[in-house]
């Protein structure tokens, strides 16, 4: 075998064992950006004084939020969409969220 055909071989097993953990990453929600801005929206959703954040998680993934969890009123879901929505870098909102009760 060349030294030109082990490159080849070396290098295709490099992009073989680094591919799988990327999409791991992805999958995950935790690539760099995606944890930024989870952060960025439970830290909007807790200093909003209409929304009660206990029974609520947020997830990123490839910059697309995802509300899952329970909340009060239907006016709380949407506005935990329309808060999450607004923060920069965020391209979709999956509003899965739960309504406790028949209010709003």
């Amino acid at each position: 075998m060349t030294i030109d055909k082990r490159l080849g071989v070396l290098l295709a097993l490099a992009l073989l064992t680094a591919l799988p953990a990327c999409s791991l990453q992805i999958a995950n929600g935790t690539d760099p950006a995606d944890r930024m801005i989870t952060s960025a929206v439970e830290s909007k959703l807790a200093q909003h004084a209409g929304l009660m954040i206990n029974g609520m998680e947020v997830r990123t993934i490839n910059h697309e939020v995802i509300l899952t969890g329970f909340v009060d009123t239907v006016f709380e879901s949407r506005l935990a969409e329309a808060e999450a929505a607004s923060v920069p870098g965020v391209t979709r909102v999956f509003n899965e969220l739960a309504v406790r009760g028949n209010r709003g």
